[in-house]
């Protein structure tokens, strides 16, 4: 995923994923709470603000994928071909969601 002009590895993704299962099956009421849409430009829920500011943060940070400390600041992103499930390097296009390619600018690469 590319968020800010950062690339996430498949890796945080999938980390990012299993903190929302996981909070599902641990803390359910709370889950489904902060499911609920509120008024935030970057995330439309809670829950994904939550992750996004939590372990997506530490786990991207730790690995240099972002600044240390520093987060994409909206949930909405585009998907990133890369050269590995552990790695960032991009390849030459990216996709948005509706699965439409568009080449990646030299500043992204």
């Amino acid at each position: 995923m590319a968020g800010n002009n950062y690339a996430i590895f498949p890796a945080t993704t999938l980390e990012h994923e299993t903190d929302h299962a996981t909070r599902a099956v641990k803390d359910p009421i709370g889950f489904s709470k902060d499911l609920i849409r509120y008024s935030d430009p970057t995330c439309k829920y809670k829950e994904e603000k939550r992750v996004i500011q939590g372990v997506e943060m530490h786990t991207a940070g730790m690995n240099g994928e972002i600044p240390y400390g520093s987060y994409r600041s909206s949930h909405f992103v585009l998907s990133v071909r890369v050269s590995s499930p552990t790695s960032n390097g991009r390849t030459p296009t990216i996709q948005n969601r509706k699965g439409r390619r568009y080449s990646v600018s030299p500043k992204f690469l």
